[in-house]
């Protein structure tokens, strides 16, 4: 039976526990884990169907990065929008304002102009 990267992973095979090295690892070996029902034992698997394993892992992981590229992306974008749109706020602000102050010095000029004549 040949076994995909995603069913091994969904049936709990793979191996858990320490990794070599880590201060884990350094005490006494914990009992094996036992992988669900279903679930291949890596080390009854032969060369071919583990080569497999790994492409498998290989192209999901490829697949995934896209994923994730794409969703950077489309973040990227949207953080470009919403920028734009601050911009557009605060030109909007500045307008305002600049005509608010044009309205108040056409105002004063109205209500002086009679003092000036």
């Amino acid at each position: 039976m040949v076994w995909s990267f995603a069913s091994f992973l969904r049936l709990g095979g793979g191996r858990k526990g320490p990794a070599a090295g880590s201060p884990e690892a350094s005490g006494p070996s914990p009992a094996p884990v036992r992988a669900q029902e279903g679930a291949p034992d890596l080390s009854k698997l032969d060369r071919v169907q583990l080569l497999q394993l790994l492409r498998d892992a290989m192209e999901e992981n490829d697949r995934l990065r896209e994923q994730v590229a794409a969703a950077n992306r489309r973040a990227d974008e949207a953080e470009g929008r919403l920028e734009d749109r601050r911009i557009q706020l605060e030109d909007s602000e500045s307008l305002a304002e600049a005509a608010l102050r044009l309205w108040r010095l056409r105002r004063r000029a109205a209500r002086d102009r009679p003092l000036c004549l």
